[in-house]
């Protein structure tokens, strides 16, 4: 039997549980955790970004980004403002309260690349994130249905 997809999907799925209980357990002192932190970083480059855009770029439907705005709002790290034109959008903001949740979030972010790429040399790291990267359009494009002529990245 052929085991490359199952010893390549099992690899990937044992990443990504690690990573979440590592920045689960790095985040908890802030309440939020792996899904939430996204959010919280993407506002923090994208002040006031519409609600539609930040679900778009997280690739989640409404309902997962509502959830995660609501307990955002609740901790006191985002304010959402209906915007003065078009009171069906609303603009998403990062308050002060957030400051210290993005500075952890960045320590964690550099501490976790260390990690995960300690022994490894640094060409060897670029070629994995570029065969990882067409891997992720690969399957995006046959998730989402598009066709070759697709040239857009996540």
């Amino acid at each position: 039997m052929d085991n490359k997809f199952s010893n390549l999907a099992r690899r990937i799925s044992i990443l990504d549980r690690l990573m979440h209980k590592y920045y689960n357990r790095e985040l908890s002192a802030y309440e939020i955790g792996w899904g939430q932190q996204f959010y919280v970083w993407y506002l923090s480059d994208h002040p006031g970004a519409p609600a539609q855009e930040v679900a778009d770029h997280m690739h989640v439907d409404k309902a997962t980004l509502a959830k995660n705005v609501k307990k955002l709002v609740g901790l006191g790290y985002i304010r959402v403002e209906t915007d003065d034109n078009d009171k069906r959008v609303k603009h998403l903001y990062l308050t002060d309260k957030a400051t210290p949740v993005i500075l952890q979030i960045q320590k964690i972010h550099n501490n976790f690349y260390q990690i995960l790429n300690r022994g490894i040399p640094q060409q060897e790291v670029q070629l994995t994130e570029q065969s990882m990267e067409q891997m992720i359009l690969n399957i995006y494009h046959e998730v989402e249905g598009l066709g070759d002529e697709y040239l857009g990245e996540l």
